[in-house]
């Protein structure tokens, strides 16, 4: 048996990693999404979505912006 051939040896483990899947799933239909909304669909504390996030954002695969909604923080993804 050949180590490496399987398709699945080409997987980004960035990507794969199952609460970062799921943030993708989340937002690959959207151009934007807000944190609470991205937060509240995979069903993941603030902070562990916002190191998922980083890690995303340091990969190149999602872009991470901040905003204000009155004079609160409004973080988003897109």
């Amino acid at each position: 048996m050949s180590a490496g051939t399987h398709p699945r040896h080409e997987l980004d483990d960035v990507i794969h990693a199952p609460v970062r899947f799921s943030i993708m799933a989340t937002l690959v239909a959207a151009d934007k999404a807000e944190f609470s909304f991205v937060r509240d669909t995979v069903e993941v504390s603030d902070s562990v979505l916002s190191r998922q996030v980083s890690t995303l954002e340091a990969a190149g695969y999602v872009k991470a912006i901040k905003g204000y909604v009155g004079k609160r923080p409004a973080p988003g993804c897109h």
